[in-house]
């Protein structure tokens, strides 16, 4: 299942599983850093949550990925116009 998202748009990330009290230390898309200013820790369970303004894209599929300490996951993102 891909979610679609417009360049600009404001997506919502939540992560899940990651290592306890860690730094999230990376979020790209097609490896475009979009890691806010602000530290995300994640919580004792191994959660963040986060809000991303997607860059600006060619239409079509792109990867979001986040690395969590050593820990890395994506997704696939349908970019849309």
């Amino acid at each position: 299942n891909t979610d679609t998202a417009m360049p600009g748009d404001v997506v919502t990330l939540k992560g899940f599983r990651f290592p306890r009290i860690t730094t999230v230390n990376s979020i790209k898309v097609d490896e475009v850093d979009v890691l806010p200013d602000i530290p995300i820790i994640t919580g004792s369970e191994g959660d963040f949550q986060v809000e991303l303004k997607l860059p600006i894209l060619d239409p079509g599929y792109a990867i979001l990925e986040v690395l969590v300490g050593k820990d890395k996951a994506s997704v696939v993102v349908e970019v849309v116009w």
